[in-house]
């Protein structure tokens, strides 16, 4: 990255897919960068309905996604002001729909250099193994098959912007995170 540059990068999917684990892992493996996870930032009530199993509805998700929008627009405010030698941020986050990622690439436009989406895939029956298999979530396993139909996969125009499907079934964490670093064409720290 060149100086003074914010990229942020948004790890995406359904639940249970590793969005969390890979982008951990790629702020860990890359300098100058920060992990958000953006699930500490959605309301009581939007948590609450998850653990429910009730899905989120858009207008759930929005005042969630501005709040997102709010934090990256103030890390890419403070990247700049200790003047570091370009900025990454490292965000995992469902970004189901085309619409949320636009809307998230748009807001951030004047805030940040590029914002990058990588959907993270894998099959259903491994998919249903992770979250059965996850302790201390507040997500309902429950949810799966709701995000899964809602989920819309990159357009060829996002393809073109340089974003990226990656299949999680039969990769670990390393791998996915090596291909991520290669493809944003960031070097490891």
């Amino acid at each position: 990255m060149m100086g003074g540059q914010v990229v942020v990068v948004w790890i995406g999917g359904v639940c249970g897919v590793g969005k969390t684990a890979v982008a951990k892992e790629c702020s860990k493996q890359v300098g100058n960068s920060c992990f958000l996870d953006a699930d500490d930032f959605h309301s009581v009530e939007n948590k609450n309905k998850m653990k429910l199993g009730i899905p989120l509805s858009d207008s759930d998700r929005k005042p969630w996604l501005d709040e997102l929008i709010r934090v990256i627009q103030q890390r890419a405010v403070d990247s700049q002001r200790e003047a570091r030698q370009g900025y990454c941020i490292f965000c995992a986050c469902s970004v189901l729909k085309l619409a949320y990622r636009q809307y998230l690439r748009n807001a951030l436009r004047q805030s940040v250099t590029k914002c990058i989406f990588i959907l993270l895939t894998g099959s259903t029956q491994v998919l249903l193994h992770r979250l059965n298999s996850r302790q201390g979530h507040f997500m309902s396993p429950n949810l799966l098959s709701s995000q899964l139909e809602a989920l819309e996969l990159l357009s060829e125009e996002e393809k073109a912007l340089g974003d990226e499907e990656l299949d999680t079934s039969d990769q670990t964490i390393s791998q996915l995170v090596s291909s991520i670093i290669q493809k944003i064409g960031l070097v490891e720290s």
